[in-house]
């Protein structure tokens, strides 16, 4: 069955996802003195008297709507391959923390003790091992089940480097370690989002009829 309209527009602004959260940051940290991609977080560029700050901001609540609409899609998209209601809701309500979270880190920016959400925003590190179990033995593409576990390994590496496993110090490395863990989280949103189009657009091609061309 073909995607419904608001499932095709969902799938798209799960695509926006990442491209927002990345996008910004390489546009405002410039304009930033001092800012460092090593040592900030991406919420410093938000914070009270850091100039731009109401660009980032802005950017952190649209990616959070974003994420919130790619939830109301991932109950319908991920049926073509072969997952649940558990494995769909469970995504789904990963996805809509997510979104939640990145509204309260825009609409409380730092030092506020609001900002992103606290609990609200636990499906931040749920996501990554999520997608494992709701795609992994699933009929998606080799390449999309392979990813996903890939994506889990890479969050695990996050969560090592914020343990104090690794050579990272989180005094000097605290970007760092926060974007490896946001591509962990932000990235397949995009990525599984593109894939669920892609498919979704090869079904409608092969359920469209060729043209006839009648010998007169």
């Amino acid at each position: 069955m073909p995607f419904r309209r608001s499932t095709r527009l969902g799938l798209w602004a799960g695509v926006l996802v990442p491209v927002i959260y990345f996008g910004v940051q390489l546009w405002r940290a410039p304009a930033v003195p001092g800012y460092s991609f090593r040592r900030d977080a991406a919420s410093d560029l938000g914070a009270a008297g850091v100039p731009g700050a109401v660009w980032f901001n802005v950017a952190a609540v649209a990616s959070g709507i974003a994420a919130v609409l790619a939830a109301v899609a991932w109950w319908d998209a991920p049926r073509a391959w072969g997952v649940g209601r558990l494995g769909r809701g469970f995504v789904c309500g990963a996805l809509t923390s997510i979104g939640a979270a990145s509204i309260a880190a825009g609409w409380f920016p730092l030092p506020d003790d609001r900002h992103g959400g606290g609990p609200v925003g636990i499906g931040l590190f749920a996501l990554p091992i999520l997608l494992v179990f709701a795609i992994a033995r699933r009929s998606a593409p080799g390449w999309v089940r392979v990813y996903v576990v890939a994506n889990a390994a890479l969050f695990v590496v996050a969560a090592l480097m914020f343990s104090g496993a690794t050579w990272l110090d989180p005094t000097v490395d605290e970007g760092v370690m926060q974007r490896v863990l946001a591509c962990s989280v932000f990235v397949p949103i995009g990525v599984l989002s593109a894939a669920a189009l892609a498919a979704g657009r090869r079904r409608d091609g092969r359920r469209r009829p060729g043209r006839q061309v009648t010998a007169t």
